[in-house]
């Protein structure tokens, strides 16, 4: 049994300010009742994730990695906080995991974004470009 006491304090608007009202508690108690799951349910793991850009930030070349359980073509495509796309590959990658070698030394300093693409999905990361 878990004892719970609530205390709420109203506000109301007078003349666009907020006066407090006195505060309203209530006790109660609650019992909750665990039991074991008859059965056990995998989660099923994502087809397709991102592996974290490392290093990040970065000072001249980062690895941006991908987990499939699919091979085939995939698509990196790095934008500036503007949107304007500064940077496109592509990468026949196996099943697993997969990175991407991004060479950003020529790049001013700043926070990029970047898009890893598996046929009709689309994953976004941030990256940032120190000095």
């Amino acid at each position: 049994t878990f004892y719970i006491k609530i205390t709420i304090t109203p506000f109301i608007d007078i003349l666009g300010n907020a006066v407090a009202l006195p505060a309203q508690s209530d006790s109660t108690n609650i019992i909750l009742r665990i039991e074991a799951p008859s059965t056990l349910s995998k989660t099923p793991q994502q087809s397709f994730s991102l592996i974290p850009g490392y290093p990040n930030p970065f000072l001249f070349t980062t690895r941006i990695g991908f987990h499939s359980q699919n091979s085939g073509k995939f698509k990196l495509v790095i934008y500036n906080m503007l949107g304007k796309q500064i940077y496109q590959e592509y990468l026949i990658a196996s099943k697993e995991n997969n990175y991407f070698k991004f060479s950003g030394e020529n790049l001013p300093t700043g926070i990029y974004i970047y898009t890893v693409i598996e046929k009709e999905t689309a994953l976004k990361g941030k990256l940032i470009k120190t000095k």
